[in-house]
């Protein structure tokens, strides 16, 4: 019985510390990333105007609608994800794109959370329902 102690005892200390390193390597993990839109409330993108954006590391958010660039700022918590106010430029484009970019910055506004996987970036609404699914994309 003294071993199963010491096992209690080691595990004790280690599993509490488990549990606090998991958001900061999730907030961790979102900066320095470029991510391309694959689906837009449970649509395919358009091949030919497929909007990205990328993190920094100090909290800020760029990329391009598919016809248009953006940039703004974006904050975490845990694993809520809030982008504040984006500038655009305004580029218009044909009917098809204007309304995927539409979609595409509706998206991002809703956006209350996320969840990370290896090469796959979902952005979430306040009730964890997908808005967005993006995958993994060379800086």
């Amino acid at each position: 019985m003294p071993g199963c102690s010491r096992l209690f005892i080691a595990l004790s200390l280690v599993l509490p510390g488990l549990g606090c390193a998991t958001p900061e390597v999730t907030l961790s993990a979102l900066a320095d990333t470029s991510w391309v839109a694959v689906e837009i409330g449970g649509q395919a993108i358009l091949a030919d105007a497929a909007p990205m954006l990328a993190f920094d590391t100090n909290q800020r958010v760029s990329g391009n609608t598919g016809l248009n660039g953006f940039h703004g700022s974006y904050t975490t918590d845990g694993r809520g994800l809030h982008f504040g106010p984006l500038a655009t430029t305004r580029r218009a484009g044909p009917p098809h794109a204007t309304k995927q970019e539409a979609e595409f910055l509706d998206a991002l506004e809703h956006t209350r959370g996320f969840s990370l996987g290896s090469d796959k970036l979902d952005l979430l609404d306040e009730e964890a329902e997908r808005l967005m699914s993006l995958v993994t994309s060379p800086r």
